[in-house]
């Protein structure tokens, strides 16, 4: 007799015909989404369903991607965008450096702004995976000395790291996360730094820092000495104001030099 194979006594969910469907096919991503809100403002029990994929499509994060996406970015910046952009114009001049960080600045915005998206919506795994993209893609292209756009950027990609994990841990702070659950995070952290990025352990103690402040805020004592502390996690490399502005100097120089332009004032 031949057996027969039993049923799980799950129904197969029949496939959308996408095919048969151009309209949907074709629409933009605002009619999408005014075809989803229209949809569930007249079938309201498909509610608790969306917001479950959804909560599965934001979840599908992680660094490795958001540091590849951001390293292309990055990558794909040459000296014809800082020529574009830096020199003489009716506002005012723009020094090369200046241009450079503007670029980067916009490459790196994106990202950040996704990261506070997901902090904003309490998803602070996927806020997390983001912000190591964000670091572990600057990271990457930290060490490139033959690189001649980046030459031109200084330290901003160590200075947009520390940015984006000073974001993370302050927008962290002011939610109902615990106690234990923030020091999970801290160690997190550590652990991430000392795999990915170990040049830049600086980044590592600005988690530490901010919670030297917390915990001398809460016991009611001095925070100076903690704020102290919380403002030395800066890049170990990091220039001081004064080695920032002798470096525009000499970057101006070099820029007269390449466009073979005399230097004003």
């Amino acid at each position: 007799m031949a057996k027969t194979k039993k049923s799980s006594g799950k129904a197969k969910a029949p496939k959308a015909p996408l095919e048969n469907t151009p309209l949907l096919n074709g629409l933009q991503p605002g009619e999408s989404s005014d075809v989803l809100r229209r949809l569930l403002d007249r079938h309201p029990e498909l509610l608790s369903e969306a917001e479950a994929v959804s909560r599965s499509v934001l979840g599908a994060v992680s660094f490795e991607s958001i540091a590849g996406e951001l390293e292309d970015s990055i990558r794909r910046l040459d000296m014809d965008d800082i020529n574009g952009r830096a020199g003489s114009h009716s506002w005012g001049y723009t020094e090369p450096t200046e241009a450079a960080w503007e670029l980067l600045e916009e490459a790196v915005a994106p990202f950040v702004e996704d990261m506070k998206r997901y902090l904003g919506l309490g998803l602070d795994d996927e806020a997390f995976e983001v912000c190591k993209g964000i670091v572990f893609g600057l990271y990457q292209c930290h060490d490139e000395s033959g690189d001649e756009f980046l030459s031109w950027a200084g330290d901003f990609l160590a200075e947009a790291s520390g940015s984006a994990v000073d974001d993370w841990i302050g927008a962290r702070r002011q939610g109902p996360t615990s106690g234990a659950s923030k020091a999970n995070r801290a160690r997190q952290l550590r652990e991430f730094v000392m795999e990915h990025v170990p040049d830049w352990q600086w980044i590592s103690r600005k988690a530490v820092g901010r919670r030297h402040v917390r915990l001398a805020k809460m016991k009611g004592e001095s925070v100076v000495r903690a704020e102290t502390a919380a403002k030395a996690t800066r890049p170990k490399r990091g220039l001081t104001a004064a080695s920032r502005k002798a470096l525009k100097v000499l970057m101006k120089k070099r820029w007269a030099a390449k466009r073979g332009a005399p230097l004003s004032g």
